[in-house]
């Protein structure tokens, strides 16, 4: 169910409605609390439709020319990245042109309330959607559609590039007339391939079921998708299946001159399969497609923490505010309540029946909407922004946040607190890659199960089962929790233990229980109280008590592996199956990093793969891969790998004592990639705090290097910030000389990447001392200017302005002296 809808230009809400019962205050909290959430300019959420989660509700957002989509949805919902997000901006630049977005101020919002009635339409609509999946569906792919007529082979070739389509879109790239389009796609439908989804009177056909587009999507605008029909037909002759917005995207991820800061890749071939993705998009069967359509939904309960909570400081002036509510949006004034909130009645869910209210009146009168000048929502989404005033002892961006003193978390950090130094072969230290020795490499063999029940999970989770079992075979980390350990938890919880232990053949499993936070580094499984819960929000999680499994991720391979191990009644056969499993994705990891370790392209070893085994477990042995390799590849191409934009951002921080917080989603990827971060300082031991939950108190100078949970970003204003999710840094400045120094390094064989660097860097570190020593010594400008001049001669201009930012906070004086010498 879609629960509200926001549109955002400069800041300012522009249009939206809302289809759930909660009051304005409500409404206006939700927005704000999501709004403040977001960093960066707006441009950055053009690519790919995102979404999070914040307190049981989805949140799905994309910008493009600099207006900002939100909708706001129940768990369950489907099919907003795929099919309403993309309609509901076409239909909003259908009736907006660009000069009346460009004109428009932030202030007179009344132009927009014609899109009020349109939104109203689109949202009914999708409510109402039909969809159409008679019999089993056979997957297309580019071998099933040889078996067509040949008259439908191109629009389905089309089809099969794309994933989901309108017939428009087929038409725009093949110039086929889109009727006709449509007679052939319906002709393909009754061959027992495709899904129809029809909102009002347009088609999107899919290969797959829509409900499964859960998954961030990327979208390019319809006005930028050009390729030509030969370039759809080439790439599908060649087996290449990617995603809709590939096909419009007129340089591909593999021709793009990679950033300097990222690792090289193996040739063409090698950097499709491996290097730029570890999960190639291919279409993979679904033999219960069918039959999924037609179950009713189910609400996935996520782990994700809820942001802190964003109150007003009693003694401050509270700021204008605005409502979207219905079809009008209004201001909110202290103390009162606002029109619609009295008038307007809730719009219930549309469910095939008239609403038995009528919407509320449309307010066109720019008077009945006094937004005034500073009333836009304060974020950091816009760098035309109007910045808050920063109170006393508060970071600026975070004006507003009030977060409470958390003495769990507090005692959580003094656990998590180390000094980090890389061995010499500049390899990831064995404490850092427990969980990946812990794969097994040798020949895997079917375990015992003597006391053990191998149906134990069949028995405990009706749902989600897949999710548990991804955790398992690729390593991610689970947390058991029960309300009664005393009654009934330790001994489930053993059992539990026991389970685990024999279905990971292929895994040395390490199980504790404990009181305390456990790092991931530490565990593969944990038990704990309930009350540490909240500081687990990334993990898998188990609740004993209600036989339910939160959170975590899941995949086709974990789906095609619960549906087979249900089935089966007879231990020795489901312990056969497990085994067989763990061998071929282990057996594939190990193949796979075998060829990147030899700079051999795995591309036609990848071909084989999928042929005999099926997309699903090729994915899988990726990931995995993805995640074993760590163990052999040297510390600057992990660090490369993970951070591609703005590497030289991040060691010129390390180089000059700025703060550095390295944000993911993931504790262990966070400590590993601070780990090998070290390799950038080898002239001292970096002071890390490798995991914090402590917001209220963390002290970002009291560290080298944090690392913090995906979302947290705007409460580390003043330091330089890595985002793993979208694998670059921020709010630092650039060093042309770093810059130029790590493509160098990139040039470099694995195993000389790590002395490489560290030699270099030690060169600078030792420049720097010089420097500082001969003027402490001289105090003299004409010696400073002849050592000035030697490094320009030795190392090039750009070394200069990286040594006045390691200098300046040791000897300030010494850089008034450089500065005046140079101007």
């Amino acid at each position: 169910m879609i629960q509200f809808v926001w549109i955002i230009i400069q800041d300012t809400p522009v249009a939206g409605m809302r289809f759930i019962k909660i009051s304005n205050d409500e409404e206006r909290e939700r927005l704000e609390k999501f709004y403040g959430w977001l960093s960066g300019p707006v441009s950055e959420f053009s690519g790919t439709i995102q979404n999070i989660i914040i307190e049981n509700t989805k949140y799905w957002y994309h910008s493009q020319n600099e207006v900002l989509f939100i909708v706001g949805t129940n768990l369950d919902e489907t099919g907003i990245a795929s099919i309403f997000i993309p309609e509901l901006e076409n239909q909003f630049f259908q009736t907006f042109d660009q000069n009346t977005l460009k004109q428009f101020n932030g202030e007179d919002i009344s132009v927009f309330r014609k899109f009020d009635s349109k939104l109203h339409d689109l949202v009914k609509a999708f409510d109402r959607r039909k969809v159409e999946a008679k019999g089993k569906r056979k997957n297309l792919d580019a071998f099933e559609v040889l078996n067509l007529p040949s008259e439908l082979q191109m629009v389905a070739l089309v089809l099969v590039k794309l994933q989901v389509v309108t017939p428009e879109m087929i038409s725009q790239v093949s110039g086929i007339p889109a009727a006709k389009v449509e007679r052939q796609l319906r002709e393909i439908y009754q061959h027992g391939y495709l899904y129809i989804t029809t909102i009002s009177d347009k088609s999107y056909f899919s290969i797959k079921p829509f409900g499964m587009d859960e998954t961030a999507t990327k979208f390019v605008p319809r006005d930028q998708r050009a390729r030509k029909m030969p370039d759809i037909m080439k790439a599908v002759s060649q087996g290449e299946t990617v995603p809709s917005e590939d096909l419009y995207d007129h340089v591909s991820s593999e021709q793009q001159e990679p950033a300097s800061t990222t690792p090289p890749t193996m040739g063409k071939q090698a950097a499709e399969s491996t290097e730029g993705s570890t999960t190639p998009s291919i279409p993979v069967p679904s033999n219960e497609a069918q039959s999924q359509s037609k179950k009713k939904p189910e609400i996935v309960e996520s782990a994700m923490m809820a942001p802190p909570s964003w109150k007003k400081k009693k003694d401050s002036q509270k700021q204008p505010s605005r409502q979207i509510t219905g079809q009008s949006l209004e201001p909110l004034t202290e103390g009162s309540l606002s029109v619609s909130e009295k008038s307007a009645p809730i719009e219930p869910r549309f469910d095939g029946e008239q609403p038995t209210q009528e919407l509320p009146p449309k307010l066109i009168a720019e008077k009945n909407l006094p937004y005034q000048k500073g009333a836009k929502l304060e974020s950091t989404i816009s760098d035309k922004r109007q910045k808050a005033p920063v109170e006393p002892g508060i970071e600026e961006g975070t004006a507003g946040i009030k977060l409470k003193d958390d003495v769990v978390a507090q005692e959580i950090d003094l656990l998590l607190k180390e000094k980090i130094i890389i061995p010499s072969q500049g390899l990831l230290p064995n404490k850092a890659t427990r969980r990946e020795r812990g794969f097994i490499t040798k020949r895997i063999k079917t375990p015992k199960i003597k006391k053990s029940d191998p149906f134990l999970l069949n028995r405990l989770f009706s749902r989600n089962l897949d999710r548990l079992i991804e955790a398992l075979f690729l390593g991610d980390f689970i947390v058991l929790f029960s309300n009664h350990p005393e009654k009934k938890g330790d001994t489930l919880c053993e059992s539990l233990f026991d389970t685990f232990n024999l279905l990971t053949p292929h895994r040395e499993l390490v199980c504790e229980k404990s009181d305390l936070f456990v790092h991931p580094k530490d565990a593969d499984v944990v038990y704990v109280p309930k009350s540490l819960l909240k500081y687990y929000s990334w993990a898998t999680i188990i609740d004993i008590d209600e036989r339910k499994i939160i959170g975590g991720d899941s995949s086709d391979f974990s789906k095609m592996l619960v549906k087979k191990i249900r089935r089966i009644k007879k231990p020795k056969e489901f312990m056969k199956e497990i085994t067989s499993f763990a061998r071929i994705l282990m057996k594939l990891s190990n193949d796979i990093n075998t060829l990147k370790m030899e700079s051999r392209s795995p591309g036609s070893y990848l071909d084989e793969v999928k042929k005999t085994h099926g997309t699903a477990i090729l994915n899988a042995g990726l990931a995995l891969s993805e995640r074993t390799i760590r163990l052999q590849k040297d510390t600057p191409y992990i660090v490369g790998y993970y951070i591609r934009k703005g590497l030289d951002i991040v060691v010129r921080a390390l180089l000059t004592n700025q703060p550095v917080v390295v944000i993911g989603d993931d504790p262990l990827k966070v400590y590993q990639i601070i780990t090998a971060l070290a390799v950038f300082t080898p002239h001292k031991a970096l002071d890390a705090q490798i995991w914090t939950t402590n917001f209220a108190g963390i002290d970002l100078h009291a560290y080298d290097i944090i690392g913090a949970q995906e979302g947290t970003d705007k409460l580390f204003k003043g330091a330089v910030t890595a985002n793993l999710r979208s694998m670059q840094a921020f709010a630092g400045s650039r060093s042309k000389y770093l810059h130029s120094l790590l493509r160098k390094m990139w040039k470099h064989r694995s195993h000389e990447r790590p002395r490489f660097i560290r030699d270099q860097i030690k060169k600078i570190i030792t420049e720097k001392k010089r420097l500082i020593q001969e003027w402490k010594e001289q105090q003299d400008k004409k010696s400073i200017q002849g050592r000035l001049e030697q490094l320009v001669e030795h190392y090039g201009e750009d070394i200069l302005e990286l040594l006045l930012d390691m200098v300046e906070s040791e000897e300030p004086s010494l850089v008034k002296t450089i500065k005046d010498l140079a101007s």
